[in-house]
């Protein structure tokens, strides 16, 4: 069975944004950089710990990579639950085709508090930016920034950076670091790591990484 473009999962976004009003190509530098400790994620951190290698696209505003409170595609969960990205990559290759993304990377593995860099470019046409990358040893958990907007007030934006909480895909019941595969039948939805596991009541509690965004 062919899997599911992340466009198709995501078409019931009911927030559209207006035309970018910014012109030209914008070159950006985005970084993922673990900040993962005990302190910041409220949790011990594993022995084994690590990020799975960050997917990151540069896509239009009809579309996003993931979205709190919807399912996951296949392609999002094989990278979720494996840090593989052969199937995100298929699925946005098609999405390139059919004008919904201009640009794509792939990070590599980090350790807790290691950081790494990618490069993209964005358009008027392509102005938001997602990425996604696994926290393991985990069932389905995951750091990501959904659809950020790079066009602001008809302005490229020049730099940004923001901590990164961790999500629940939805798509495993393990509630703990390392636990066995438990799919979930029927399967979630996205949702704060620390809201499902009762970690804390404030999502920003729970800080494993941050992402840093410089226009260059």
């Amino acid at each position: 069975m062919k899997y599911l473009l992340f466009t198709t999962v995501l078409s019931t976004l009911t927030a559209v944004s207006a035309a970018a009003e910014c012109k030209g190509l914008a070159h950006y530098r985005v970084t993922l950089e673990g900040t993962w400790t005990p302190e910041s994620a409220n949790a011990p951190v594993p022995e084994d710990a690590y990020f799975g290698p960050a997917f990151a696209t540069i896509h239009s505003d009809r579309i996003s990579l993931y979205q709190r409170w919807e399912r996951v595609t296949p392609g999002v969960q094989f990278l979720i639950e494996t840090g593989a990205t052969s199937i995100v990559e298929n699925d946005a290759g098609a999405l390139v085709a059919t004008r919904e993304i201009k640009d794509t990377a792939k990070g590599t593995r980090l350790g807790p508090q290691e950081q790494h860099s990618l490069h993209l470019i964005a358009d008027e046409a392509f102005h938001r930016l997602s990425l996604a990358a696994m926290l393991a040893p985990s069932p389905d958990w995951f750091v990501g920034l959904s659809g950020f907007e790079l066009c602001q007030d008809g302005q490229w934006v020049e730099g940004h950076a923001q901590a990164l909480t961790a999500y629940d895909a939805g798509t495993d019941a393990g509630k703990a670091f390392g636990a066995a595969d438990d799919p979930m039948s029927p399967q979630g939805v996205v949702e704060f790591l620390s809201a499902n596991l009762g970690w804390s009541s404030h999502d920003d509690q729970t800080q494993f990484a941050r992402v840093v965004i410089e226009k260059i």
